[in-house]
């Protein structure tokens, strides 16, 4: 175990809300610090990322992470605080989230974590919540190889005419982190045809690599901009794309540690 020390936005235990696993219950780590910046809307978690609030936020090593993350399930129903609970018999999955969790640096933080709870649990489930852009370590590649934990990459490529990005669509980047886990391609979209015309760009190249998971996810943070969503909804489903709605946001809205 490394004596690094890790800067997390959150650690918190909610439900996924999108895409495949949506509605499993899931332990997160919010890392601080992220590449993009998405002008084009205003990010549900600049706090994970604008330096305005770096001091605000605490470091924490891998065992600690474990550790508290362990304590969020912990209870009268799993005294020992295993991913697969012994009431339900289903499994927890940990995510990592940001930010952007494949920066270097926090790629060794996503071994250690994993490997802590992999010692106690038979089966441990992870995904990365990632932009798509960030290469991968040569160390967490042979990680990624050996670790008999199950890697889920769930890919959120920001497109020029949503998050205002330009050329943050890394299409090679991409395929490669899929060769490491099974994953998923999640577009954030609005009702523009630009943003429909950047979709259909990129659905040619990226069908193949993900196999029948290939989402859309109407923009929106709040309750009241989910219920706005049906004409994004309606078009993309013609098209044969499955819809990301966001049921945290359903949930809880825009409330953070959810």
């Amino acid at each position: 175990m490394s004596d690094n020390r890790y800067r997390l936005s959150e650690i918190f235990f909610s439900i996924q809300g999108e895409g495949e696993y949506a509605g499993t219950p899931t332990l997160w780590a919010r890392v601080f610090g992220c590449n993009l910046k998405c002008p084009g809307f205003p990010c549900d978690t600049e706090y994970s990322w604008n330096k305005e609030f770096r001091d605000q936020h605490n470091t924490y090593s891998a065992q600690e992470i474990f550790e508290k993350m362990k304590s969020l399930i912990t209870d009268e129903y799993n005294p020992d605080g295993k991913l697969v609970h012994p009431l339900t018999g289903n499994n927890i999955h940990l995510a990592f989230t940001g930010g952007e969790p494949l920066l270097k640096k926090y790629q060794p933080m996503i071994m250690e974590v994993v490997d802590l709870f992999r010692q106690e649990n038979e089966f441990v489930f992870f995904t990365m919540e990632t932009n798509g852009t960030q290469e991968l370590t040569t160390e967490f590649k042979n990680w990624l190889t050996q670790t008999d934990a199950e890697p889920f990459f769930s890919i959120s490529p920001k497109l020029e005419s949503v998050a205002g990005e330009r050329d943050a669509v890394d299409i090679e980047n991409i395929c490669n982190l899929l060769l490491y886990g099974r994953g998923q391609i999640k577009f954030v979209a609005n009702d523009s045809e630009e943003c429909l015309t950047e979709v259909l760009k990129y659905t040619k190249i990226l069908s193949d690599w993900v196999l029948d998971n290939l989402w859309i996810m109407p923009i929106g943070e709040t309750v009241e901009e989910q219920l706005q969503v049906a004409p994004i909804v309606e078009r993309y489903q013609q098209l044969g794309f499955k819809i990301a709605t966001r049921n945290h946001c359903y949930i809880w809205s825009n409330s953070k540690n959810r």
